[in-house]
């Protein structure tokens, strides 16, 4: 996915959905992105790390799980925060959907982020 930066925006060249053992590949809205409860609390000097040093070519795709025609991130809270206030909350963001996870699945994988 190309991206460029443009007056501080980012601007996607080229949409792309890409799907693979690992889960679907796209652009979507941070709008439509929900924090999931088993999340720890957003720590500010993350965040504010990632909006001094941020380059949309070397950002991750933010992970998140499709449940209940709902996606909850599962990865990539301290990413998403910092790019909402830096680009709105209506930026397009690149996102790894992950399908038929149970809510207990996805705490687990969160979990196993960290460990």
């Amino acid at each position: 996915m190309n991206a460029m930066m443009n007056n501080g925006k980012i601007r996607g060249t080229t949409e792309v959905t890409i799907e693979n053992k690992a889960g679907t590949y796209t652009r979507m809205s941070a709008n439509k992105l929900l924090a999931a409860p088993y999340q720890r609390e957003i720590r500010r000097y993350k965040v504010e790390n990632i909006k001094r040093n941020y380059d949309p070519l070397k950002a991750k795709p933010i992970v998140v799980s499709r449940r209940n025609g709902k996606y909850y991130i599962i990865d990539g809270d301290h990413t998403i925060t910092a790019q909402r206030e830096l680009f709105g909350e209506t930026c397009m963001v690149d996102v790894r959907i992950i399908d038929g996870l149970t809510y207990e699945q996805e705490s687990e994988y969160y979990d196993t982020q960290y460990d």
